[in-house]
């Protein structure tokens, strides 16, 4: 069993701090819905303090009780608990390189085309005159994240494709990743 990286356009705090909150997130991507009795047996802690970590997680929007078939239930009053936020499989994520990896390819391809034109641009900026230089990393990473990210989904929204709506599932933008470990 492997791990989950979480990732959030916004950040939640202290809500996903500790190993007992990621442990309780990785449970759930891997077995689906449990009991808070289930968590803790899986994890290994008391039910007490399982519960303590699900109740804040509940409040904090990154998980929710869900309902499941009565057959499955041991009692009748049973809670079961699930993510609001999509975890991306190893296997998903596999499925979608290679669109990701044409993108990038492309998108590698026209800043190259730009690459001279950046620096130019670069080099009538007040930050030169600072003494800044286009390859000094704080400058470069500022620069290729505009051309490649800011810049091109302002683009995407003009034309009427909305790359990072407002995230539904939670008020975070939560996310997730299964990573090998």
């Amino acid at each position: 069993m492997g791990t989950v990286r979480l990732g959030m356009i916004r950040w939640p705090g202290k809500l996903i701090d500790g190993e007992t909150r990621n442990a309780i997130i990785t449970k759930l991507f891997y077995k689906g819905p449990m009991t808070v009795k289930q968590i803790a047996d899986e994890i290994g802690l008391s039910p007490t303090t399982i519960l303590r970590h699900v109740e804040i997680l509940v409040g904090g929007e990154l998980l929710k009780e869900v309902k499941v078939p009565e057959e499955e239930k041991a009692f009748k009053r049973e809670k079961y608990y699930d993510v609001t936020f999509p975890i991306w499989s190893i296997a998903d994520k596999e499925k979608m390189r290679p669109v990701y990896e044409s993108i990038g390819e492309e998108t590698a391809a026209i800043v190259r085309r730009y690459l001279a034109e950046l620096r130019d641009a670069f080099e009538k900026t007040e930050l030169r005159g600072k003494g800044w230089k286009f390859d000094d990393a704080d400058i470069y990473s500022h620069i290729m994240s505009s051309a490649t990210c800011t810049m091109p989904r302002k683009a995407l929204e003009r034309q009427g494709l909305k790359p990072f709506p407002e995230p539904t599932s939670n008020k975070w933008g939560m996310h997730g990743e299964e990573e090998e470990g």
